[in-house]
């Protein structure tokens, strides 16, 4: 994965770690803080801070990615960054949030879907998660669903039942593969 603003650029690799570049990819350099050999699932640069996803751990960085700090155990995948709170999604546990940059995480599944396998609750799976002018939005195995509050809670937005391997959003447009076909909605979901 890659992820860039500005001159800086991130890289994330599947067993070198993360590596970092100031000059708009022209040298790159390893960053330091990311154990070797860590599998990074995902990083976001926003401005001078960056977050890293990992099977490790999550990790931030306050120098575009040049050194990381652990933050936390738990490792939120896809997860974005919105009005100073991380929102991201850990498997079958649900949706997890953030206010203090991923060193502590609140579970936030008010709205999803819950079934239960061998006595243990289980949410939707997500996807992928993404934040439009209003709203976020997240592709589930359960359908599309849409926060208005943050990630505090969701509701159904269409395709209930129905596997999306991802959600895409551009103002009011929404972009939803559904495997087999892309649906397409200009106004928040409320079409298709």
């Amino acid at each position: 994965q890659a992820e860039g603003t500005g001159s800086y650029a991130l890289a994330a690799t599947s067993s070198e770690g993360v590596w970092y570049s100031a000059d708009s990819g022209a040298t790159w350099n390893a960053s330091a803080g990311i154990p070797s050999g860590t599998v990074v699932l995902q990083i976001l640069l926003n401005g001078s801070v960056a977050y890293a996803s990992t099977y490790a751990g999550f990790y931030r960085s306050m120098d575009h990615g040049a050194s990381w700090t652990f933050r936390s155990s738990g490792y939120p995948s896809p997860f974005i960054s919105i009005g100073g709170r991380l929102v991201g999604g850990v498997g079958m546990n649900g949706i997890w949030i953030s206010d203090d940059e991923g060193a502590t995480w609140t579970s936030s599944n008010s709205g999803l879907p819950i079934s239960y396998f061998m006595g243990q609750a289980q949410y939707p799976s997500s996807s992928s998660i993404c934040a439009g002018d209003s709203a976020i939005f997240i592709s589930t195995g359960r359908g599309l669903f849409r926060s208005n509050n943050n990630g505090a809670s969701w509701g159904l937005v269409a395709f209930a039942d129905q596997a999306l391997p991802s959600v895409t959003v551009s103002h009011d447009t929404l972009v939803v593969s559904r495997g087999s076909d892309i649906q397409i909605s200009v106004d928040d979901g409320q079409s298709w």
